[in-house]
């Protein structure tokens, strides 16, 4: 099992602004991303983990991007003490579905299926979610993170058993 890890502590890192680019900043924790970006690429397919997201207030992702932030899908993602699924065509346009906390704090299935016109969130193989506009058409890779929005007083971490993704039948 993979565990991602978010838990109080101080460390000096980096952060991008658009004013300033990077500089140094103090974070009052730590967590960590791990992702496909330079390995691997998928256009359509269905992509699905086995997943323990954990404390639902602290942020635990499964998401995927392309080159720039957007389009971006949160496959599945803790937010606001809830268990979440989003899609953010652009900056502007955001499909979001909660789908509340039960999701969190044991393992559960979370796939997308996407085609050229659908994409299709399930847990545990129910449909949650379905968007049919501004479907994304270029290859997405894939990301699991960890991140806190807000202190918390204590670890959390994020656990996957697997990560399997399948090619569209033809």
């Amino acid at each position: 099992i993979l565990k991602i890890i978010t838990k109080p502590q101080k460390v000096q890192g980096k952060v991008w602004s658009v004013a300033n680019c990077i500089s140094p900043k103090e974070f009052a924790f730590t967590s960590g991303l791990i992702n496909t970006g330079n390995s691997f690429r998928q256009k359509y397919g269905t992509f699905t983990a086995k997943i323990k997201l954990g404390d639902p207030s602290a942020k635990s992702a499964f998401w995927m991007l392309s080159d720039k932030i957007t389009p971006h899908i949160d496959v599945c993602r803790t937010l606001n003490g809830k268990v979440a699924v989003n899609y953010f065509a652009a900056v502007d346009k955001k499909t979001r579905g909660s789908v509340g906390s039960k999701y969190a704090n044991d393992f559960f299935i979370f796939s997308l299926e996407w085609s050229a016109d659908k994409l299709v969130w399930k847990i545990n193989n129910t449909e949650v979610l379905t968007q049919t506009s501004d479907v994304p058409q270029e290859p997405m890779y894939v990301l699991f993170s960890g991140g806190l929005d807000k202190p918390v007083n204590s670890m959390t971490s994020m656990e996957i058993d697997w990560v399997r993704v399948y090619q569209p039948k033809k």
